[in-house]
């Protein structure tokens, strides 16, 4: 039996490691569907650079929640000790996905902390909370459109749409669907908060 080349087994491999993110497959974040890699693993010098880009927004989505400065570091930590990421090489650009993993990351209601970076390390997105998220197959300035949803209670959900503006991503479509007993869940489409 012939053996497979180098390079088909390469280029097999890096489309397996591309599976999960496939565009157009909304994608449960967090304990469901979590993504591949953790953080805590990564080579000490890029956790380092990710650890210290990130920070700045994990303490400040906490803020609101911790009395004291010591109790806002430890909270800090946890985020970042158990934050997960998966890369993908796209034509001409590299995306990094990262996401809140556990409790101290994700809210009551299951939605966790993301962040979306580029090849550089330069956050494109977030902190922003969300239950699941969906690479589009749209795309604005070589980067994908992406759609993120939140789950707000037992009856509401909420979509935002986030596309590239050739500098970060910014949401230019929300929606919010309700469900009211065994009715079809109805969309309003509302204009989207900062």
């Amino acid at each position: 039996m012939k053996r497979p080349s180098a390079s088909l087994l390469l280029a097999w491999l890096l489309a397996g490691g591309q599976l999960l993110l496939k565009a157009q497959t909304p994608r449960h974040i967090g304990y469901t569907q979590p993504l591949r890699h953790r953080v805590a693993l990564m080579p000490r010098s890029r956790r380092q650079r990710l650890v210290e880009r990130l920070t700045p927004g994990i303490l400040e989505a906490e803020r609101p929640s911790e009395n004291t400065a010591e109790g806002l570091q430890q909270t800090v930590a946890l985020v970042l000790a158990e934050l997960r990421f998966e890369t993908i090489a796209l034509p001409c650009h590299t995306l990094t996905f990262v996401e809140g993993y556990s409790g101290t990351a994700c809210g009551a209601v299951g939605n966790c902390m993301f962040w979306v970076l580029d090849g550089t390390g330069r956050i494109l997105l977030g902190p922003t909370h969300a239950r699941d998220f969906t690479r589009l197959r749209s795309a604005h300035h070589g980067l994908p459109d992406l759609l993120f949803g939140a789950h707000y209670s037992s009856w509401q959900t909420g979509q935002a749409w986030f596309t590239f503006d050739g500098s970060v991503y910014r949401k230019s479509r929300c929606a919010t669907d309700t469900e009211a007993g065994h009715q079809k869940p109805r969309r309003e489409f509302e204009t989207c908060e900062p």
